[in-house]
């Protein structure tokens, strides 16, 4: 018998922690804003404060580290070209050639692997809630995490219009799995769809070299 009620319990448990995950439409979907803020280093006198501003396909980050060093962008996940708005005294567009790479020293990367870095960093480790929960900080940071991949390292323009499976927010973050091949197939149609064209960096039609 008590073996019997464990089982249920672990079953109830199981299904509660699924009905929290969320999928790509929700993550795409959804609007929301979050901070999440710890003590910096060395003495932890000051914060370390990350902002997220999501409005539809629109994200808003904000990184303050020690009250006075403040940096902000703003990527627009629906619209092509591949771009980020870097906001500081004025607005300055970074537009993306081809995936980024360890080596690559473009200013868009650098500001991608920056933005990466921080919301793993200052979001990430110290949001609380679980990251399967879209109503969570840690949920809604997630969400940002998995956007940003998808837009600016995958070079994928998403729109709310469509809907994804396992494009965004990869299956296991889902805690389930496709169930036949033909859910499969459907997801590699809809990848290809939400992905351009890769530029190839010596292609002149693109104007990069």
């Amino acid at each position: 018998m008590p073996l019997y009620k464990f089982s249920i319990l672990a079953l109830s448990l199981l299904f509660s922690i699924s009905s929290w995950a969320f999928d790509d439409n929700a993550c795409l979907q959804n609007s929301f804003d979050v901070v999440v803020s710890h003590k910096a280093p060395p003495l932890g006198l000051s914060k370390n404060v990350l902002t997220i501003k999501k409005d539809g396909c629109v994200l808003n980050i904000e990184h303050t580290k020690w009250y006075f060093m403040k940096k902000a962008w703003l990527i627009d996940v629906c619209r092509e070209p591949v771009h980020i708005k870097r906001n500081s005294t004025s607005v300055e567009v970074l537009k993306r050639a081809y995936a980024c790479s360890s080596e690559d020293q473009s200013d868009f990367c650098k500001d991608y692997y920056l933005m990466r870095e921080l919301l793993q960093d200052d979001g990430l480790i110290f949001a609380e809630g679980e990251k399967e929960n879209l109503n969570s900080d840690h949920g809604k940071v997630y969400c940002a995490y998995v956007l940003l991949d998808a837009h600016l390292q995958k070079g994928m323009v998403l729109s709310r219009d469509q809907v994804y499976e396992g494009v965004i927010v990869p299956l296991t973050g889902k805690m389930s799995a496709p169930s036949s091949s033909s859910t499969t197939e459907k997801e590699e149609v809809i990848e290809d769809s939400a992905r351009p064209l890769e530029p190839t960096k010596n292609d002149p039609s693109t104007g990069t070299f």
